[in-house]
């Protein structure tokens, strides 16, 4: 759904949020800590397995690359071959 929830369109998620990742400066925890494909084993254990739908959103390729293969909502998926730790998320919480 190209309305739906995204990191992608961060400001937009009205939502309480968890972030994971390793520290950034003085901001949030959004260095990769994970590699794709581990990421990729949590995402679709509790959620769907898409780095940018559903209540796991992994960081934007833009911001985060070799974790997500696009910054393209509809067709992004985890960039599997890359085994560096290049992911960080976020998890949209229902309260």
């Amino acid at each position: 759904d190209e309305n739906a929830p995204s990191i992608y369109n961060f400001f937009q998620l009205n939502s309480n949020i968890y972030q994971f990742g390793g520290q950034h400066g003085s901001g949030a925890p959004g260095n990769g800590v994970l590699t794709p494909e581990e990421m990729w084993g949590l995402d679709k254990k509790i959620d769907d397995g898409l780095p940018a739908a559903g209540k796991v959103l992994a960081y934007p390729a833009s911001s985060r690359p070799n974790c997500a293969s696009s910054d393209v909502i509809a067709t992004a998926t985890y960039v599997l071959t890359h085994k560096g730790k290049s992911c960080a998320f976020v998890y949209l919480n229902d309260f």
